[in-house]
């Protein structure tokens, strides 16, 4: 009776050992990123590591052929009639009932994407680096997929220097976790108060979509 009372407690002392020691090596295991690099930033978050290089957007391309950061003739939103040398694929916005941004900057209609992802470069609906319905001063727009083709416009890089510089001050978990340019325009798109004060009212009420820090609530407001 002694030696089974025994057993007993030797094997739920090497039971509850083990369930520790498993719960410890998942815990490091999972560990993407550490206090010094990223304060209390939040968990399960898998964060961009500051040391990390970030992938901008280069339009190599275009600067070549004199197009410059903008992607075309002013007014023509970065209108690309040139035909693409090489197939590639593309991440997109996905979710736009009518108009679709890809991650080359292109903004197109629906129906002009390809099954690669891209927009049809040479598609009446395509243009590149859009900014229509874009504030230049604001940094706002009136279509969250014309926020992120304008975004996605290289001469754009010192601004969103500027947002994920902000965002590792501030801790923003959703902007740390972005590795390249498109995310960051995704997200900041997407996620912006800058077009908000008092937090729920907006500051130019058809201007929803930031991909900058947005004006001062008092610049922008009309009596």
């Amino acid at each position: 009776m002694v030696k089974a009372k025994w057993r007993l407690a030797l094997a739920v002392l090497f039971g509850t050992g083990a369930i520790i020691l498993l719960s410890k090596v998942s815990l490091q295991g999972s560990t993407t990123f550490t206090r010094e690099e990223y304060g209390h930033a939040g968990h399960g978050i898998q964060l961009r590591n500051l040391k990390q290089p970030f992938n901008w957007h280069e339009d190599q391309e275009w600067a070549e052929g004199g197009g410059g950061g903008g992607g075309g003739p002013p007014g023509t939103g970065g209108q690309h009639n040139e035909t693409t040398h090489e197939i590639s694929t593309c991440r997109n916005s996905v979710q736009g009932k009518m108009i679709i941004a890809d991650d080359k900057g292109f903004v197109c209609h629906r129906n002009d994407v390809l099954q690669s992802g891209c927009c049809h470069e040479n598609a009446t609906s395509s243009r590149r680096y859009s900014c229509d319905g874009c504030s230049e001063s604001s940094g706002c727009c009136k279509v969250y997929e014309h926020c992120i083709s304008c975004c996605m416009d290289p001469k754009r890089k010192p601004v969103l220097m500027n947002v994920l510089n902000e965002a590792n001050a501030l801790k923003n978990i959703l902007l740390l976790s972005v590795s390249d340019h498109f995310e960051l325009c995704l997200a900041k798109c997407r996620t912006s108060s800058s077009s908000v004060h008092h937090e729920n009212v907006y500051i130019n009420p058809m201007d929803n979509f930031c991909f900058s820090k947005g004006p001062a609530a008092h610049s922008e407001e009309k009596s």
